[in-house]
């Protein structure tokens, strides 16, 4: 019996240039495609956390003044309670703005002064005066630079102290806005801009605060 060798034979065709190149350029499409997809997602996804970051910060700010300025009560000081402003003005815990000035950037008002933070305001207490400027604080409200700022100054003339409350992003802005309604009431508009140009997104949140301790 005569075995005979056989030899399996494959035939290998590479790819021609021309295929090549329309392979490159399919590719080159797809891929196109795809960074300009995700580009437009990156894009989208950034708008929305712009729009939504204005929103809670322009609402938070208005939050956290109105909360606080409510607490505030008249202080019959001639230098700097409500007697100091003129013309002069009925008794308001409010000093800026004022029936003289209606509209400002900032607000300033007098509140108790407890004395879990360092004040003497207990009206509790035996031989309480209610005239004492250790009772009492000056609050100040407003903008600088990027951040809005809560300044506290006691009523003894003592050194003040600043806190920042909030913040606009490097490209954004935050603007504060008090309308004076009257000694009890005052209204508050935020407004805080994230991003640049076309890509910026603005909210304003306004509320009317009503003055408790008038």
């Amino acid at each position: 019996m005569i075995r005979g060798s056989f030899r399996r034979r494959t035939n290998f065709r590479g790819l021609t240039l021309a295929e090549v190149l329309v392979s490159l350029f399919l590719i080159g499409i797809f891929g196109l495609v795809a960074v300009g997809s995700l580009q437009m997602a990156l894009r989208q996804w950034g708008s929305v956390a712009q729009k939504v970051n204005a929103a809670q910060n322009a609402r938070f700010i208005t939050s956290t003044i109105a909360n606080e300025l409510r607490q505030a009560i008249p202080w019959a000081d001639p230098t700097r309670g409500y007697m100091s402003i003129t013309p002069a003005v009925a008794p308001t815990g409010v000093l800026t703005p004022n029936a003289n000035a209606p509209n400002s950037a900032q607000v300033v008002f007098t509140e108790p002064h407890p004395t879990t933070t360092g004040g003497a305001w207990d009206p509790m207490q035996s031989g309480w005066s209610s005239t004492s400027a250790s009772n009492y604080r000056t609050i100040t409200y407003r903008v600088q630079g990027l951040d809005v700022i809560r300044e506290n100054r006691p009523g003894t003339a003592g050194t003040s102290t600043q806190e920042i409350i909030a913040s606009a992003q490097q490209n954004g802005q935050v603007t504060l806005a008090f309308l004076w309604q009257s000694p009890s009431m005052v209204n508050i508009t935020v407004t805080a801009r994230e991003g640049q140009g076309s890509q910026s997104y603005t909210s304003s949140y306004q509320t009317a605060c009503f003055i408790v301790g008038k």
